[in-house]
């Protein structure tokens, strides 16, 4: 069974929400509006893929990722109800993270 977790962009201070060891926020429940389901526009959440690329690194929604064919990083989405990255195969071990589209989004540049 897959882990479920996500990891909380905060747009206005432009940084992941984490605890004091570093590691992801995952208790969210005071990042949502008072009706218990819509998500304060300022935070973006992004689910944990259960997956983990070819150095152990969690793989996230909005990561970017390396691959040895591709040119260009590909972006992780959810998206008709699995994760994708354009064609690539998100279980291949060759993946590598190198960022994501919100700290850095000129990796997408390239």
């Amino acid at each position: 069974m897959r882990e479920i977790k996500v990891r909380v962009y905060d747009e206005y201070h432009k940084c992941y929400l984490t605890k004091a060891d570093g590691t992801y926020l995952h208790d969210v429940w005071h990042l949502i509006e008072d009706d218990g389901f819509t998500v304060k526009p300022r935070y973006v959440f992004e689910m944990f893929t259960g997956l983990h690329d070819s150095k152990g690194v969690e793989i996230y929604e909005g990561d970017l990722l390396t691959h040895k064919y591709y040119k260009r990083p590909v972006v992780v989405s959810f998206k008709d109800g699995c994760f994708q990255a354009e064609d690539v195969c998100l279980d291949d071990n060759s993946l590598t993270v190198i960022g994501n589209i919100h700290q850095q989004p000129e990796l997408m540049e390239a």
